[in-house]
């Protein structure tokens, strides 16, 4: 993401912070406070990025305009097959994402080039929650291969959202890998 904006890690970092402190935004004022905040960044790109992208659709994500819009409960229309949830134990929260992605087959023609797309998708509209980020599942993309094309543009992909899949091994009783836990590198979780 930090190349596709052309900007630091750093920045990012800032920039998503700031974000999240939209997304949370309790009132209008509260709102116009944090989004002057991203302004004084003077990082045009993230600036341009989330007038074409966010704040069109901010009555989708942001707590004090989420009321304001009939959504039935749903913030995505991403067909993944999927569950993302919430957890806590005490004080500490995470948002776990689990993910089953079938092979490609003549009862399911999805390909890999269209999940990435719709992960992708389904990444823009989580990857600023305030809580660590797991995501976990069985993606069926074969990163035990080196040279496979889609788990090269599947790792570019996490690459490009500030994420990293921490399953170095085969776990596959055929030797494969492709049974993933995803987090984001700046959680540092253990």
């Amino acid at each position: 993401m930090c190349e596709k904006l052309g900007i630091t890690s750093a920045e990012l970092v800032r920039c998503l912070e700031l974000v999240s402190k939209l997304a949370y935004a309790k009132s209008q004022k509260e709102f116009d406070t944090h989004w002057d905040e991203i302004r004084a960044t003077k990082l045009n790109s993230v600036i341009e990025y989330l007038e074409l992208n966010w704040l069109p659709i901010k009555n989708q994500w942001v707590a004090c305009f989420k009321d304001e819009a009939l959504n039935l409960g749903e913030n995505t229309n991403i067909h993944l097959e999927s569950t993302f949830q919430h957890l806590r134990s005490g004080a500490d929260k995470i948002k776990l994402l689990v993910i089953y992605r079938p092979p490609y087959s003549t009862a399911h023609r999805v390909t890999v080039a269209t999940f990435l797309d719709e992960f992708a998708n389904y990444l823009e509209l989580i990857i600023l929650l305030p809580e660590p980020l797991v995501t976990t599942g069985d993606m069926n993309i074969h990163l035990d291969d080196p040279n496979d094309s889609d788990a090269i543009k599947f790792l570019d992909l996490l690459d490009t959202y500030g994420l990293t899949q921490h399953i170095n091994t085969p776990i596959h009783y055929l030797g494969y890998t492709l049974d993933l836990i995803v987090t984001r590198v700046s959680d540092a979780l253990t």
